[in-house]
């Protein structure tokens, strides 16, 4: 490789991914000096999964910074968010990261704000109040989820002096000024995305429907009274809204069932957790005339009758999916013509990672056939492309009065 021109080995290594890049640069001189040349574009760079040294990450860091914009880092020690702090990226304006083996506290935000000037999109993780995001000047998408030590007066504050698009709540321990916070109206107005717990949004949210004028997205966790969702439906009508975009719901999904009396036009509805699923199905009176795509992640299907006359009453979803769910019935035979009688578009069915169960044990994968064929009905045992918000657990753990953080890395969508 010593006799190819310089041009070629950037070709060469530009395939690499960036361990076999480092590794590379240390082989030769040469590779070094012209790893910077291969490095010097690139505008993503993620270290979440990778087990960088000190002097790798400075190196990487030291060469991308300043056409850096979007950057997903683990940091598994102090020295990495020193290292990483110790350079400015002026183009940068996602970060989002996780950190185990140590904590980060408010004032190290400031330290961020100083090393990404840009910033628009943010996911903390840390013992954070929020004290400073105020002071991030461009923020527009937060996820707070992961801020243990999160306080309503800093969200107050934040609300106020930016115009956030994205935000991510359901925090793990609100302090107790949460009860009477009360958010200003201006701050809404911006909002397009916005997930949070049934709590938060019942005293942060309901009452302040219409200012969320732009609201498209909405994620309520742990949703235990399925009156919230009627409630939330007629206070959108009441206020002249009559579509979301995207609404996703955890454990009771009843009275959505009773689409009739809810007729809000969803484009992409998601029910989480959802047990006895088959029950609700049958007590449908009117086909779901006001939604585009279902997605049923991890829930409990029972009966095959039931789920046959779901089905049928599915005349406009144009898609349907049943992600990681469980189904009281081994065996099931679609009928193409007979799901496709009274469409007029085609109907797209995913299946992916549904299992048989008996006493609420896994016993078997499902067996699914379709009987006959008709184009306005497709069986796909696949994932389709919708997606359910991956809200991962956080593991709080006490050392020495020192908190640490381990979970899976969630993006904001």
């Amino acid at each position: 490789m010593e006799y190819l021109p310089d041009c070629d080995l950037i070709s060469i290594f530009s395939l690499l991914d960036l361990q076999s890049q480092l590794n590379v640069a240390r082989v030769h001189s040469r590779f070094y000096a012209l790893m910077s040349l291969v490095w010097g574009s690139k505008v993503r760079l993620s270290l979440f999964e990778l087990n960088i040294s000190s002097a790798d990450l400075r190196l990487c860091l030291c060469i991308i910074r300043r056409t850096l914009q979007v950057l997903r880092f683990n940091m598994i020690s102090r020295e990495n968010f020193d290292i990483l702090t110790s350079y400015v990226y002026p183009n940068a304006h996602d970060f989002r990261f996780s950190i185990s083996s140590f904590g980060l506290q408010d004032a190290d935000i400031l330290m961020i704000i100083k090393a990404f000037p840009q910033l628009r999109t943010f996911s903390p993780v840390g013992q954070l109040t929020g004290k400073y995001f105020a002071d991030i000047p461009h923020l527009e998408n937060l996820n707070a989820t992961h801020c243990s030590n999160f306080q309503g007066s800093s969200l107050v504050h934040i609300m106020h002096t930016s115009y956030l698009k994205t935000l991510h709540l359901n925090v793990p321990f609100w302090d107790n000024d949460i009860l009477v916070v009360k958010l200003p109206t201006a701050g809404m107005q911006h909002l397009e995305v916005l997930l949070c717990n049934e709590t938060e949004f019942s005293t942060l949210f309901m009452d302040n429907l219409k200012h969320l004028k732009r609201l498209k997205q909405l994620t309520i966790l742990g949703m235990e009274d399925p009156k919230t969702q009627l409630e939330l439906a007629e206070k959108l009508r009441a206020e002249g809204r009559h579509s979301l975009k995207r609404l996703e719901v955890q454990y009771a999904c009843d009275v959505y069932f009773h689409g009739e009396r809810l007729q809000l036009d969803v484009e992409t509805f998601v029910m989480k957790y959802v047990n006895n699923l088959s029950a609700k199905m049958g007590r449908i009176l009117h086909p779901f005339r006001h939604i585009k795509r279902l997605l049923f992640y991890s829930c409990l299907i029972e009966d095959a009758d039931s789920f046959g006359r779901f089905l049928q009453l599915c005349q406009h979803v144009e898609i349907i999916e049943f992600e990681d769910c469980r189904f009281g019935f081994q065996c099931y035979t679609f009928s193409a013509q007979r799901i496709a009688k009274h469409r007029s578009t085609i109907l797209q069915l995913y299946l992916q990672g549904s299992r048989f169960v008996r006493n609420n044990e896994d016993v078997a994968p499902m067996a699914w056939s379709v009987e006959g064929e008709d184009r306005l009905f497709k069986l796909h045992q696949t994932k389709s492309k919708i997606n359910h918000i991956a809200h991962n657990k956080m593991l709080f753990t006490y050392y020495a009065s020192q908190y640490y953080y381990c979970f899976d890395f969630n993006d904001i969508p």
